[in-house]
């Protein structure tokens, strides 16, 4: 399904960092302008925000199917949460302190 692609993509991204340094250098020479940190600024939190929230509509199938629970503490479990687990485990990996 379209959601797996998309986990796939950002997950070989996401396994392929090397620390937060290397990350922000990498960010900042691609990010020189101000219009263009600009636009980042606005529309990359947004786009992430989107993404998430219709991402919250998808059931994560594969738990109903096997017959497992799909709710913790009456939070149902869908690809949002996968989401969001994802890119926490990234900002933790990335860097312990701050990201955490």
């Amino acid at each position: 399904s379209f959601a797996i692609l998309i986990f796939y993509i950002v997950g070989t991204a996401m396994s392929k960092t090397k620390g937060l340094e290397d990350e922000l250098g990498f960010y900042g020479m691609y990010h020189s302008q101000p219009m263009n940190q600009l636009i980042h600024f606005i529309f990359i939190p947004c786009i992430w925000w989107s993404a998430c929230v219709f991402m919250c509509y998808v059931p994560l199938l594969p738990l109903r199917i096997l017959g497992r629970v799909d709710r913790i503490y009456n939070h149902t479990i869908t690809w949002g949460t996968v989401l969001f687990l994802v890119y926490a485990i990234f900002y933790i990996r990335l860097d312990i302190i701050t990201g955490g």
